[in-house]
């Protein structure tokens, strides 16, 4: 057995234990360093592999390790798997993600032999690119109800032809399906998906019910290229507008100039807008500053996010809400602070849930305004809240440019 800074290999069992954690943004070059020492070329690396129970971060661990088809044995503590396999032609074996993961990207990119049941963990919140290239993959997979982007996942996938469920918090999932020649199953975009441009390009086989509910939905060449897919399958929810409008939205479905007939457009109505109903700041002297409401209904984002920076810069804030109800909706985004430390949640009456902000950093825990929290919970990132307090003020839930964790209250 030999050790090394960054790997031990046991010639006996012809295994290798990654022993190397990098810093979060850097890339896991044990794999590099072994062929390195062992005078083996990268493409070459066959050998069964072992993550190190110190090891959080595997990004682009075996890439370019061509001929790789070993198995690999993953433990829970794993954050980072961007690009693990990218580039590993041959790979084909079994393999459990752990349950610590949270973003997949390009895990298997341009894996052209890999065909294994894949479970996709529940707090997984990204799997962008996860199987681009995966010309061989068709297994039956499930999408965590957590995720919220998933552009470009199937990408190339020539034989996959699985039923996919999209769940109720994506997003957006751009070019999901490009170039997955074989694909002909039913899909139902949600009220939630913001963007699915290219979504079906030059899915050839295509020809099953889609239906799309989110009448602001961006779809600009969803469905180009996609020869056999009859208009009448399509089922398009948009808002009662005049018809020129409503042709356009088509014909960038399409990707071409004329429009498709026979598509089959339900008109929904404008849904009231979603306002603020009360902001109160608290400063640290148990002085309070509630912002009226006439003040709030002539008040832009940009406007309210001033008065905060005013406060925040000014004033020692201890705490901050901001409470919405409508018809559908009542949620009261709730920020602590205390020594530029900020813990952010949001509370849904009612999922009867409390959202909390998570940083993903940090282990143990932290004491703000009188609880204690575990440190993932907190930011100092004040430009983090900002970008959350705009999205609650204009759309009323939790930022899904962020990631969040789901308590019952």
């Amino acid at each position: 057995m030999k050790l090394k800074e960054k790997y031990i290999y046991d010639e006996g069992s012809d295994k290798i234990t990654i022993c190397y954690e990098p810093n979060r943004k850097q890339d896991n070059t044990a794999i590099k360093d072994f062929c390195y020492d062992y005078g083996i070329r990268l493409e070459d690396f066959n050998i069964s592999v072992i993550i190190g129970e110190n090891v959080t971060n595997c990004s682009h661990l075996l890439t370019g390790c061509k001929n790789f088809n070993q198995p690999v044995m993953m433990h829970n503590r794993i954050i980072n798997t961007w690009e693990m396999f990218s580039g590993c032609e041959n790979f084909n074996q079994p393999i459990i993600l752990p349950d610590s993961i949270k973003i997949c990207e390009a895990m298997f990119r341009d894996c052209k032999s890999f065909n294994q049941k894949i479970t996709l963990p529940a707090k997984v919140v990204k799997t962008t690119g996860m199987f681009v290239g995966c010309e061989s993959f068709n297994q039956p997979i499930d999408l965590p109800e957590n995720l919220t982007i998933s552009i470009g996942m199937f990408k190339l996938c020539k034989k996959f032809n699985q039923k996919i469920t999209l769940p109720d918090n994506l997003e957006c999932c751009d070019g999901m399906f490009v170039g997955c020649s074989d694909f002909n199953q039913s899909v139902t975009l949600g009220k939630n998906i913001e963007r699915c441009w290219d979504m079906f390009r030059d899915c050839i086989s295509l020809n099953q019910p889609i239906e799309i509910f989110n009448v602001d939905c961006v779809c600009n060449n969803m469905f180009q290229k996609c020869s056999a897919l009859q208009p009448e399958m399509v089922t398009v929810h948009l808002r009662k507008t005049s018809n020129k409008n409503i042709e356009k939205r088509l014909q960038k479905m399409w990707g071409m100039e004329e429009v498709k007939s026979n598509v089959q457009v339900v008109l929904e109505a404008l849904p009231p807008k979603k306002k603020v109903s009360s902001i109160k700041y608290c400063l640290t002297a148990n002085k309070k500053y509630e912002i009226k409401k006439q003040e709030l209904q002539t008040a832009t984002v940009e406007e309210l996010n001033a008065k905060f920076v005013g406060f925040y810069n000014n004033q020692e804030l201890s705490s901050l809400e901001m409470t919405m109800e409508t018809e559908e909706c009542s949620k009261t985004l709730v920020v602590y602070f205390e020594n530029k430390k900020i813990c952010i949640s949001i509370i849904d009456e009612i999922s009867n849930k409390i959202f909390y902000y998570d940083s993903g950093e940090g282990d143990d825990s932290i004491e703000i305004a009188g609880n204690i929290y575990p440190r993932h919970m907190i930011t100092e990132n004040v430009d983090i809240l900002r970008d959350i307090m705009g999205d609650f003020m204009q759309k009323g839930r939790p930022s899904k440019r962020v990631q969040w964790i789901a308590e019952k209250i």
